[in-house]
């Protein structure tokens, strides 16, 4: 599959269905970057086989870095983000029941961090995450002091069945090969312990009425948008 350049640091190409492995698809809409105007448009695609919605072609995952721009808010500090109706993050109930001081939590696209401080103040546990952007992760270790690695799931380098709790918050929408991440997370996971993901539901009403205008599209950083 040939790469397309949509500007001197973001490169696209066709990719087949992440779920089925198939090339037949229907064509949704078009949308363009109306949060930080990266330039170009971006098409979104439903599977004609099992129904996946996702972008096509798709920013190649050596260019992913180069989608999240400097003040990117989950990058950044709450005090510092630019966008007012951010909210800061808060823990689940379900999740604080699966957690214990004697429990590990591994947090799938850590941003600043927050959510895994969240963790440590309700739970006392230990915790891990995750995250590609190094500023995110120098601001989540100066702030916290917390063990953070720079990468993705399927570099992570931590042993099998060792986390009570992996999350992946708002995170699996803009992942290059999600179906491969969540088996690592398995992996990763206790047999008896939490997998919690949350994701935009491109089959709610507003994703049906506002279509590319709808705000979890969000191009070209959320590469799939998926349904229950």
């Amino acid at each position: 599959m040939e790469s397309e350049l949509m500007t001197p640091d973001i490169r696209t190409s066709p990719v087949l269905c992440n779920l089925c492995g198939s090339a037949n698809f229907k064509t949704l809409f078009s949308a363009r970057d109306r949060l930080h105007g990266l330039e170009g448009r971006f098409q979104y695609v439903r599977c004609n086989d099992c129904g996946l919605v996702y972008m096509n072609p798709q920013v190649i995952p050596d260019c992913i870095s180069n989608i999240y721009p400097e003040d990117y808010s989950q990058h950044q500090a709450y005090s510092s983000r630019s966008d007012k109706g951010s909210r800061r993050p808060h823990v689940p109930k379900i999740i604080l029941n699966s957690l214990a001081s004697d429990s590990r939590a591994l947090d799938v696209g850590c941003g600043n961090g927050e959510f895994l401080h969240l963790l440590q103040q309700h739970c006392h546990c230990q915790v891990n995450g995750l995250e590609i952007s190094e500023n995110a992760v120098l601001l989540a270790k100066k702030r916290y002091g917390i063990d953070i690695f720079r990468g993705d799931i399927l570099s992570a380098p931590y042993e099998e069945k060792s986390f009570d709790v992996i999350t992946l918050r708002s995170v699996i929408e803009h992942i290059s090969d999600p179906k491969e991440a969540l088996k690592k997370a398995f992996t990763l996971c206790k047999p008896s312990g939490l997998l919690f993901i949350k994701t935009p539901n491109c089959d709610s009403f507003g994703a049906k009425l506002f279509k590319s205008r709808w705000f979890p599209v969000e191009c070209p950083r959320h590469l799939y948008l998926f349904s229950p």
